[in-house]
């Protein structure tokens, strides 16, 4: 038997932590910003008050989430940015 190549290993490991369809590994508090755009794309979040929240994905498309955000409802999706305008959840913590 061939032994398991440490970096290889490494390396898909890492992959296949990043899809979406996988657990998280971490968590950060968001603040709403209209000009800031998020360090890293977060790949879904939750809230910890009700509200709208005003969403930039990945691929430059924008939307609001209804007011009909609820508690603990998480929202998936490859998220750069999350707008101050528009948004009235409060509690945003982002998947990553």
């Amino acid at each position: 038997m061939i032994p398991a190549d440490p970096v290889l290993s490494s390396q898909v490991s890492n992959l296949v932590e990043r899809t979406l369809n996988s657990p998280p590994s971490g968590a950060v508090a968001i603040v709403p910003s209209d000009t800031a755009i998020l360090a890293n794309p977060i790949r879904g979040f939750i809230v910890t008050s009700a509200g709208a929240v005003n969403v930039g994905f990945q691929d430059g498309s924008t939307a609001v989430l209804p007011s009909g955000v609820g508690v603990g409802s998480i929202f998936p999706g490859l998220i750069t940015q999350i707008f101050a305008t528009g948004t009235t959840a409060r509690g945003i913590i982002g998947f990553i």
